[in-house]
C-alpha cells in the first residue's frame, strides 16, 4: 500500500500505539489527522508539533476527501467517525491491519510480544540496534527516554515493532524474527482461556515469514510452545539450559551487574542501569536478539554494554522521583499480578531499608475477575497496600468485582497468615483519600518508599502526590 499524498484520519489518534503509527504515516508523505476524547494530553501537542491536527470525536471530521480511516482497538462501531465513513463508504482498517502494512514495507522486522515486558525489551532491542548503527525503525507502546518518543524514524531496512497480543492481531504481521518474553493468561476481555493464548502464540511464532525465533526458555508458558521444525531458536534466560543466560547477579545502587555466558562462552562485565530480574532478562532478550542478526561479534557485545550501562528507561517503567527526603516515589505501568509481584520485588532490591507502600489500582473489571486470587497474593511484600477503584478502560463493571472486594480479600488474607510480609490494607475511593491514608501512613521517622502501580490515570495520582507539600 502506498501512503504518500494519502488522506488518512485515525480514530483514537493519542493512544500510544495509534500515535506512533500516525508519526510514521506522516512521515511516509501522507496527509494525516486524528480523533480522540483524550485532546489535553501531551501526545496531542507532541502530534500537533509534527503537523498532526488532532479533534474531539466528530462526524464533521469525517469527508468524502479523505481515503481511509484507521480506529483503536478501543473504538467501537457506534462511534460517530465510524458512523459517518460507512455512510461514505470510506474503508475502515484497524491497527493491526495498518500495522501490518507497514512491517510488509520493511525487509527485516523484529516483532516482540509477551504478557510482560514486551515495551522494556522492544525499548532496550531498539536501542540496542541504534548503538549498532542499523538505523532501526521502532514502534512501541511506552515513551523511549532514549529518543523521547514512542516512535523513532529509521530505515526500510529493518523495523523493531512491539507485537501487541492483546486483540490477537499480531499473528498478522509480517515478521522474521519473532520474539515472546513470557506468556500467562491475560487480556480476558478477548481470549478464553490460557490455551487460547497458547495456541495464537503458536501461530504467531510459526508463521511462514518468520526465519528465527527468540523465546525466553524459563517460563512456564513458552514451554508449552509447539515450534516448528524449520525455524531456528534461541533461547534465553537465568537457566544455564539456555542458549544465552545471565549469572552472577550483583545489585549495586541504581545498575545491576552480571555475567553473560552465550554458547558456553563467558562475558563478564555487564552492567545494566534498571532495577529488578525480570530487566536483566529484558536486556538478554535484547543481546539475544543482536546474537540472532550479527552473530557474536566483539562490536554486538560492546555496543550491547553501552546500552545497558546508558538505559535511559521508559516513561511509567519504575520511574523514580524524591517527594522529600524521606519519602522516595515510584510510578510504574504494571497492572498484571507477576508485574505487580516483581515491580515490588525491584522496590525492595532498591530501597533495602524503610517501609514500602504499594499503592495499586486494578485495571479492567475483566482482568480482575479472571484473576482475582493472582491479584489477592501479587502485593504480599508490601509493608503496606492501598487498592483503588478499578480502573474500567471503557468496560461495564461486573458484579462482584470491584478495589473494596480486593481489598477485602487482602485484609482477610493478612488476618489469617502471619507469615507474609503484609500488615494493612486500605481501599480508597479517591485522590483525596488516598492522600490521607499516605499522609498517615508516612508521619513516623524514617524512610518510606511510595510505589504507584496501574495501567490506568494513577499516573495522575502519583504526579500529584509527588509535588503536593
Amino acid at each position: 500500500m502506498n501512503f504518500q499524498g494519502r488522506n488518512i484520519h485515525i480514530i483514537g489518534i493519542c493512544g500510544i500505539g495509534m500515535s506512533a503509527i500516525a508519526q510514521h504515516l506522516k512521515n511516509l508523505g501522507a496527509a494525516v489527522q486524528g480523533s480522540d476524547k483524550a485532546t489535553s494530553d501531551q501526545m496531542k501537542k507532541t502530534l500537533n508539533y509534527k503537523g498532526i491536527a488532532v479533534f474531539e470525536h466528530s462526524q464533521d471530521n469525517i469527508s468524502s476527501n479523505i481515503d481511509f480511516v484507521i480506529k483503536s482497538t478501543a473504538i467501537q462501531n457506534d462511534n460517530v467517525e465510524i458512523i459517518k465513513a460507512n455512510e461514505l463508504q470510506i474503508p475502515i482498517l484497524s491497527r493491526g491491519d495498518i500495522l501490518t502494512e507497514i512491517t510488509k514495507q520493511h525487509d527485516c522486522v523484529i516483532s516482540i510480544s509477551g504478557a510482560h515486558g514486551k515495551t522494556t525489551t522492544t525499548t532496550m532491542t531498539g536501542q540496542l540496534f541504534c548503538e549498532l548503527e542499523a538505523n532501526p525503525s521502532i514502534f512501541t507502546g511506552g515513551i523511549m527516554k532514549f529518543c523521547s518518543s514512542n516512535f523513532h524514524s529509521g530505515s526500510t531496512d529493518l523495523m523493531i515493532v512491539e507485537a501487541d497480543e492483546s486483540d490477537g492481531t499480531f499473528i498478522q504481521l509480517k515478521s522474521d524474527i519473532a520474539v515472546i518474553t513470557n506468556i500467562e493468561f491475560e487480556h480476558a476481555e478477548f481470549y478464553k482461556d490460557f490455551n487460547h493464548m497458547i495456541t495464537s502464540c503458536e501461530t504467531f511464532i510459526n508463521n511462514k515469514n518468520v526465519k528465527n525465533i527468540v523465546l525466553c526458555g524459563d517460563d512456564y508458558g513458552i514451554k508449552q510452545l509447539k515450534v516448528d521444525n524449520d525455524k531456528q531458536v534461541i533461547k534465553y534466560g537465568f537457566n544455564p539450559d539456555n542458549d544465552i543466560y545471565a549469572k552472577d547477579l550483583n545489585y549495586d545502587g541504581e545498575y545491576i551487574r552480571f555475567t553473560v555466558v552465550i554458547n558456553q562462552m563467558e562475558i563478564q562485565d555487564f552492567k545494566l542501569r534498571a532495577h529488578g530480574n525480570h530487566n536483566v532478562l529484558n536486556a538478554i532478550c535484547a543481546l539475544a536478539v543482536g546474537f540472532v542478526k550479527y552473530g557474536l561479534e566483539d562490536r554486538l557485545v560492546e555496543s550491547a554494554k553501552n546500552m545497558m550501562k546508558n538505559f535511559s528507561g521508559i516513561a511509567r517503567r519504575f520511574n523514580i522521583f524524591k517527594k522529600n527526603t524521606d519519602i522516595t516515589v515510584i510510578d510504574d505501568y504494571a497492572h498484571h499480578p507477576t508485574e505487580i509481584k516483581a515491580t515490588i520485588e525491584a522496590a525492595r532490591q532498591m530501597t533495602q531499608q524503610g517501609q514500602l507502600i504499594a499503592v495499586l489500582q486494578p485495571h479492567r473489571y475483566t482482568r480482575l475477575h479472571s484473576l482475582i486470587n493472582d491479584f489477592t497474593v501479587a502485593v504480599d511484600d508490601a509493608d503496606i497496600a492501598i487498592i483503588t477503584e478499578v480502573y474500567s478502560a471503557g468496560e461495564h463493571k461486573i458484579d462482584g468485582v470491584s478495589g473494596k472486594i480486593l481489598c477485602d480479600l487482602i485484609s482477610k488474607r493478612i488476618s489469617v497468615n502471619s507469615n507474609i510480609h503484609l500488615k494493612k490494607c486500605f481501599f480508597v475511593k479517591g485522590r483525596e483519600d488516598l492522600f490521607k491514608i499516605l499522609d498517615i501512613t508516612t508521619t513516623a521517622q524514617g524512610h518510606y518508599t511510595v510505589l504507584f502501580m496501574g495501567a490506568g490515570n494513577i499516573t495522575e495520582y502519583c504526579q500529584n502526590y509527588t509535588v503536593a507539600s
